[in-house]
C-alpha cells in the first residue's frame, strides 16, 4: 500500500466528529433549535393574522424577529467552521448514502442561510441594500420558509443511514422547545383588539379619559402618552422625505403655538375659561384637533401656554411645534363622526431601540424596519386612514355647553356638508351630480405626486411611481407667508405654497355677471343673459347687475372652516370705454382693498358674521362666545349665489359700460390681523396673498349700437341654471324675497327651452318650495318624460314631496324606498348611495309616522309605527346631531309607548335645538347698531358702488357709511 492509499484510509477510518467539531456542533444545534422555537412564534403569528384578519403582531413579536436576524447571523460562523471540517473528514466514507444526504443537508442549509441574508434589507453608508421585486422575495422567502423542515428530514436520515440516534433526547429537545414556544404564543401573541366607538349619544360625547375632555379624543389604554413617543417625525424623514418635505410646508405642520393665529386665539380662550371656570381645562375642546402632542402628554395645564411673553418660545418648544405630526396622525386608529377630535390614538408599537440615544441601535432599529415593513406599515397606515371619516373627527365642530356656559351649537363642518352634497353621491338634495363621485378627502387634497421614495409605487394608469401630496394645500398660503414676512420663514416656501395653492383652487368657482334688472328693481324685467341676447342700457337710467358665483371643483361650501374670519368677496369695478382705443374711466366700484389692507365693509362677502349674545361681531377666532350667525352666505358644492348692484349709468354716457368682477379671497381678514399681530398688524395684513379665484368681464353697449359680450365661458344651460338656483336660495322670507321663485321658474323655463331635464325639474324644485304643489306635478311630469333626463332619483325625491302634500303616503312611501333601493343606472355606474342620506330617512320616517296615525291601533298601526322607528333610527346613525331627528324619534317611540325611548330623544332634542328667541335678540341688537351689519343680513341686499377707495364716504347711489 502506497503512502497517499494509507493517508486516504486513515482518512476514512478516523472520526468524522473530533471532540472540537462536536463542541462546534453542539453550538449549531442550539442556535438552530433557537432559531426553531423564534420562527415557530413568527411563522404562526402570521399564520393566525392571515387566517383570523385581526392584527397579531406586536412589541413581542418584533423582539422575536430581531432575535431571529440575531441568531441567524450568529450562526453562520459556527456552521461554516462544523460543516467545512464535517464535510472533509466525511466526504470519503465508504457510507455512500450517509455521504450522499449529508451533501443534500449541506447545502439545503446553505440554502437556509443565503435566502435569510438576501431576504435582509439594510442600509449602510445611505446605501441601500435589498430585493424590493415581490416576485423575487416571495420565491425567496419560500425556499427560506421550507428549507428548515427540509434540513431536518434530511438530518434525521442522515443520521439513520449514519450513527444511531439517541431518540429520546432529540424528542426531549423538541418537546421543549415546542412548550417554549406556545407559551411564549399564549403568554405575548394575542389580537390587537379595537375600542368599541359605536356611535353614542350626544348628551354623553365626551372622552372618556377625564384628562381630555371636552376634546373627544381617547387613547386606546386610557392612559397619557410620554412626550417622546409622540414627538420624533425626524426619524421618519430618512424613508418618507418626500412627504416629510410635503407636510413640512403644510398646515397640519403649523396648527399649534407655531401658528401665531392660532396661537393668540388658544391663549385668550384659556384665559376666558379661567376668568369663568378657574382653570384651562375646558380650552382642552381646541387641544384634541390642534395640539394633540401636548394634550395627550399631559402638558396642557401648563401656565407657559397662557403666557403672551412666552409667545416666542412656544412656538419654537417640542411640544408647541409638534403640530399634527406623523406620529400623531397615524396613530390614530378609530374614529366616529361627531367631531371634535372624536378618535382612539394608540401609541404605536416600535420596532427594538426606537428611543435609543445609541447611533448604533438607531440603526440597529432602522435595519429593522428595512428587513419587516409590513408591520410598519399595517402600524402606521391602516384602513380608516383612507375615509374620509377619518378626516371629518376634526374637520368637523360642536361647541359644547362647557365651552360657552349656554348649549350645544354647531360648528364648522367639512365631513357634513361633504357628505350631503352631490360630490360624494351621497347627497338627494344636490342640484348636479359630478360623472365622477370623490369618495374621500384624499382625492383632493391628497392628490398623487412623482415620488422616489420608499412608500413611492404605481397606483394610477400613468405608470409612474406616486405618493400622496402630503402638503394638504387648498385655502392657506398665509401662515407661510406671515413666517417670511416676520423673517421667520423663506420666501421661496411661500411662493412654492401660493404656487400649490392657486393651482389647486383653479376653476373651483366661476362668476357670471349674467344680466339686469330694468329700474334697478329686484322685480324688474330681465335683461340677457349677457352674451346670449341683446343687452343694453341707456345714459341715466338706473339697473341691477345680476352676478351669479357658482362652485364647480369643490365638495364642501366655500369656504367652510374658519368661515368668520376667511374673507371672500367679490371686488367689482364698473367703467366707461368710449372707445377700443380708449381708457376705461372708473365711475364705481365695490370690493376695493385700502391703503391698511382693509376691504370695504360694504362689498359683497361670501363668509358667515358670527356674533355672541350680545350681538358684537366674533372677531379674534373666541370660539366660548360664538352665538348666532347674523347671516351665512357660503354657497354649498354645485350650488349658486346672487348677488344684486345698483348701477347709474352717468347722463351723458356713451360708448360701453364695461364691467369687471372679481371674486378675491384672503385667509385672514384684516380686523383679526390687527388683533394678533397688534401695531404690525396692518404691515402684515398686506402681506397675505390674495388669491382671484374667478374673473369675468361684461362689456354692454350704451343707447344703440354693438353687442353686449362677456369673457365667461360657460355653457348657455348652465348659465340660466345657476341664475335659477341663486334665485331659489335668495327666496327667504316673504314679500319681494319670496318673489325671487317665480324669477326662478322663468330661469328654469329657459333651461327646459333649451332641451335640458334639469329645467323642468328644477321648477317643480321651485314650484314646491313656492306652494304651488299642482304646477310642480305637471313639471315634474315633463322633466320624467324627457329622454334627456340624467337624475330620475331627483324626480322620485321631487314627487315624494308632493306625494306627501298631497296625503297620498303610499306613493311617497313608494318613492322614498326606490331611492333608498337605488338600482338607477347611472347612480350604479357612477357609484352613488342615497341610501346614506339621513334626510331620505328622516323623510321616510316622517311620511311613516304620518301614515301610522291614519289607524288608531292594530296591526297596521303597530307595523306603521314599527317602520317609522326604523327609519328614524337608521338616520340617527348616520348623523346623530340633527335636533329634527331626534324631536321625530321622540314622537314616533311616544307614540309606539317607548316612554323611556321618547324621554332620551326629547333629551337629546332639547340639546340640539336652536335657541330661536335669544337668537333673535342678538341679530337685533347686532342690525340695530350698524347700517353695514343690518345691509348685509338682508336676503336680498342691493349693493352700492363707491365712487372711490373704501375710505371715501361718498357714494354713487344710496346711502353711504363709512366703515371702521
Amino acid at each position: 500500500m502506497n503512502t497517499s492509499n494509507q493517508e486516504e484510509s486513515r482518512r476514512v477510518t478516523g472520526p468524522v466528529i473530533t471532540p472540537a467539531l462536536r463542541r462546534w456542533l453542539r453550538v449549531v444545534l442550539v442556535l438552530f433549535g433557537l432559531l426553531l422555537v423564534d420562527s415557530l412564534i413568527l411563522v404562526t403569528t402570521d399564520v393566525v393574522a392571515w387566517w383570523t384578519g385581526e392584527a397579531r403582531e406586536d412589541g413581542q413579536y418584533l423582539w422575536a424577529f430581531l432575535a431571529h436576524l440575531v441568531l441567524g447571523l450568529v450562526l453562520i460562523v459556527p456552521f461554516i467552521i462544523y460543516g467545512v471540517g464535517h464535510a472533509r473528514r466525511g466526504r470519503h466514507r465508504r457510507n455512500r448514502r450517509a455521504v450522499a444526504v449529508g451533501w443534500g443537508l449541506l447545502w439545503i442549509a446553505v440554502a437556509l442561510l443565503v435566502t435569510g441574508l438576501v431576504l435582509v434589507r439594510v442600509e449602510i453608508g445611505g446605501v441601500r441594500l435589498g430585493i424590493d421585486d415581490s416576485l423575487v422575495r416571495s420565491v425567496l422567502f419560500w425556499v427560506h420558509a421550507t428549507s428548515p423542515l427540509i434540513a431536518i428530514w434530511l438530518f434525521v436520515l442522515h443520521r439513520l443511514v449514519g450513527p444511531r440516534l439517541r431518540w429520546r433526547v432529540g424528542l426531549a429537545w423538541s418537546g421543549g422547545g415546542i412548550a417554549l414556544a406556545a407559551w411564549l404564543l399564549i403568554a405575548f401573541v394575542s389580537p390587537v383588539e379595537l375600542p368599541d366607538r359605536d356611535v353614542r349619544p350626544i348628551a354623553m360625547a365626551v372622552s372618556s379619559n377625564a384628562d381630555f375632555a371636552p376634546s373627544l379624543l381617547e387613547t386606546a389604554d386610557d392612559e397619557l402618552v410620554p412626550a417622546s413617543h409622540l414627538l420624533g417625525d425626524e426619524h421618519c424623514i430618512s424613508c418618507h422625505a418626500d412627504a416629510h418635505a410635503q407636510w413640512s410646508d403644510s398646515v397640519h405642520a403649523r396648527s399649534s403655538f407655531n401658528n401665531p393665529i392660532y396661537a393668540f386665539s388658544v391663549r385668550n380662550t384659556r384665559k376666558a375659561m379661567v376668568d369663568r371656570f378657574g382653570s384651562v381645562e375646558i380650552s382642552r375642546f381646541c387641544a384634541g384637533c390642534h395640539d394633540p402632542a401636548i394634550l395627550m402628554s399631559g402638558a396642557w395645564s401648563q401656565d407657559r401656554w397662557s403666557d403672551p411673553a412666552l409667545a416666542d418660545e412656544m412656538s419654537v418648544d417640542p411640544l408647541g411645534s409638534a403640530s399634527i405630526g406623523c406620529i400623531v396622525c397615524h396613530g390614530i386608529e378609530d374614529v366616529s363622526t361627531l367631531g371634535n377630535a372624536s378618535y382612539t390614538f394608540r401609541d404605536p408599537p416600535r420596532y427594538p431601540f426606537a428611543f435609543s440615544d445609541s447611533g448604533f441601535l438607531q440603526w440597529v432599529n432602522r435595519q429593522l424596519i428595512l428587513a419587516k415593513p409590513d408591520f410598519h406599515k399595517r402600524t402606521f397606515l391602516k384602513p380608516v386612514h383612507q375615509t374620509a371619516e377619518f378626516c371629518g373627527a376634526c374637520h368637523k365642530v360642536f361647541l359644547p355647553e362647557s365651552l360657552n356656559g349656554y348649549k350645544w351649537l354647531a360648528g364648522q363642518n367639512h365631513y357634513d356638508t361633504w357628505r350631503l352634497s352631490g360630490v360624494s353621491g351621497r347627497g338627494i338634495g344636490s342640484w348636479y351630480w359630478p360623472a365622477k363621485i370623490s369618495d374621500d378627502c384624499n382625492d383632493c387634497h391628497m392628490p398623487l405626486v412623482p415620488g422616489d421614495t420608499v412608500s413611492a409605487r404605481v397606483r394610477d394608469q400613468s405608470g409612474r411611481e406616486t405618493v400622496h401630496d402630503h402638503g394638504f394645500h387648498a385655502g392657506n398660503p398665509a401662515l407661510v407667508a406671515i413666517e417670511s414676512a416676520l423673517g421667520r420663514g423663506d420666501q421661496a416656501t411661500a411662493d412654492r405654497v401660493l404656487e400649490s395653492c392657486e393651482r389647486f383652487n383653479e376653476d373651483a368657482v366661476r362668476l357670471d355677471l349674467i344680466g339686469l334688472r330694468a329700474d334697478g328693481r329686484i322685480d324688474g324685467a330681465f335683461r340677457g343673459p349677457i352674451g346670449m341676447a341683446p343687452v343694453v342700457v341707456t345714459p341715466g337710467e338706473t339697473v341691477l347687475l345680476e352676478a351669479v358665483v357658482r362652485t364647480l371643483g369643490l365638495g364642501h361650501p366655500l369656504t367652510q372652516g374658519t368661515a368668520d374670519s376667511n374673507e371672500v368677496w367679490i371686488d367689482l369695478e364698473v367703467g366707461l370705454r368710449t372707445s377700443a382705443a380708449a381708457a376705461t374711466k372708473m365711475i364705481g366700484r365695490s370690493g376695493a382693498i385700502d391703503a391698511a389692507g382693509r376691504v370695504d365693509p360694504r362689498a359683497k362677502f361670501l363668509d358667515v358674521w358670527l356674533l355672541d349674545r350680545d350681538g358684537n361681531r366674533i372677531e379674534q377666532r373666541n370660539p366660548e362666545d360664538i352665538f348666532v350667525p347674523l347671516y351665512n352666505h357660503q354657497i354649498p358644492p354645485g350650488a349658486a349665489d346672487l348677488t344684486h348692484y345698483r348701477i347709474t349709468v352717468p347722463a351723458d354716457a356713451e360708448g360701453v359700460l364695461e364691467i369687471r368682477g372679481r371674486l378675491r379671497y384672503r385667509k385672514f381678514n384684516a380686523t383679526l390681523m390687527n388683533h394678533a399681530f397688534g401695531a404690525a398688524g396692518s404691515e402684515l395684513v398686506r402681506a397675505l396673498p390674495i388669491l382671484d379665484l374667478a374673473e369675468t368681464t361684461a362689456r354692454i353697449p350704451i343707447g344703440d349700437g354693438g353687442e353686449a359680450s362677456t369673457t365667461l365661458d360657460a355653457p348657455d344651460w348652465q348659465r340660466w341654471n345657476d341664475y335659477g338656483i341663486g334665485l331659489v336660495r335668495s327666496s327667504t322670507g316673504g314679500g319681494v324675497a319670496k318673489g325671487q321663485l317665480a324669477q326662478a321658474t322663468e330661469a328654469f323655463a329657459a333651461v327646459e327651452r333649451l332641451g335640458f331635464a334639469d329645467g323642468a325639474l328644477n321648477q317643480a324644485r321651485a314650484m314646491i318650495r313656492e306652494g304651488r304643489i299642482d304646477d310642480a306635478a305637471v313639471a315634474l311630469g315633463r322633466a320624467a318624460e324627457n329622454p334627456e333626463l340624467k337624475w330620475p332619483w331627483a324626480v322620485d325625491w321631487q314627487a315624494s314631496a308632493i306625494a306627501r302634500e298631497n296625503g297620498d303616503f303610499d306613493e311617497a312611501i313608494r318613492r322614498l324606498e326606490r331611492i333608498i333601493a337605488g338600482g338607477y343606472p347611472v347612480a350604479v355606474e357612477r357609484g352613488y348611495d342615497f341610501a346614506l342620506d339621513e334626510r331620505v330617512w328622516i323623510e321616510l320616517a316622517t311620511v311613516l309616522f304620518e301614515r301610522a296615525r291614519r289607524f288608531d291601533s292594530g296591526g297596521e298601526y303597530t307595523e306603521a309605527l314599527t317602520a317609522a322607528e326604523s327609519a328614524v333610527s337608521r338616520a340617527i346613525q348616520l348623523n346623530p346631531q340633527v335636533a329634527q331627528t331626534w324631536f321625530l324619534a321622540a314622537r314616533i317611540r311616544d307614540a309606539a309607548g317607548d316612554e323611556a325611548g321618547a324621554e332620551r330623544a326629547e333629551r337629546e332634542f332639547e340639546l340640539l335645538r336652536p335657541d330661536d328667541n335669544a337668537r333673535d335678540a342678538a341679530i337685533r341688537l347686532a342690525r340695530s347698531r350698524s347700517k353695514i351689519a343690518d345691509h348685509a343680513a338682508e336676503p336680498l341686499a342691493i349693493y352700492d358702488l363707491q365712487a372711490s377707495s373704501p375710505a371715501v364716504s361718498t357714494v354713487i347711489n344710496g346711502e353711504s357709511e363709512v366703515g371702521p
